[in-house]
């Protein structure tokens, strides 16, 4: 059983985002001499243009679109996966593809984030491009619990 995942999925981006920066971001500079390394009070810290960051997220998110299936680093830690709208898994080549499509929509991921909140479906962008849903399995139990009303504070049920 599975349910659509916005806060999960939030919670995935700020992962991948982490890890493609710092881990990702440190690599690119030291390899590549990507990024403008900064020293202020002590601190160090790199900045990326718009194309060094495009160029980030589509090496980071086709990467795990290849040895994952669709899934980012995020995506695998908090237990999210993109399926079908039947809830199929994906094939690879769609998986693969979503992921380049995320990976280029990158830089304008906060505008698919606010589309996620707006829309019925929870979709992003990149879902809406593929038709694919982002979702997490649960348990019967946690399903079950899903699907009983709950009262609000005055007793009404929302």
């Amino acid at each position: 059983m599975y349910k659509k995942a916005v806060g999960a999925r939030f919670l995935a981006y700020i992962i991948d985002m982490l890890v493609m920066f710092f881990g990702l971001g440190s690599l690119l500079h030291y390899v590549f001499g990507l990024g403008t390394a900064q020293v202020e009070a002590g601190y160090y810290g790199l900045n990326f243009n718009l194309f060094e960051y495009f160029l980030m997220g589509i090496i980071y998110f086709t990467f795990f679109g290849l040895i994952s299936k669709g899934a980012s680093l995020g995506s695998l830690i908090v237990g999210t996966r993109a399926r079908e709208m039947d809830l199929k898994e994906l094939t690879y080549q769609k998986a693969l593809l979503r992921s380049i499509i995320k990976g280029v929509l990158n830089p304008i991921s906060i505008i698919s984030f606010i589309v996620v909140l707006f829309n019925q479906d929870k979709k992003s962008l990149h879902d809406m491009a593929m038709n694919t849903i982002v979702v997490r399995k649960v348990s019967e139990n946690e399903y079950m619990n899903l699907m009983v009303e709950k009262p609000n504070v005055e007793g009404e049920v929302k």
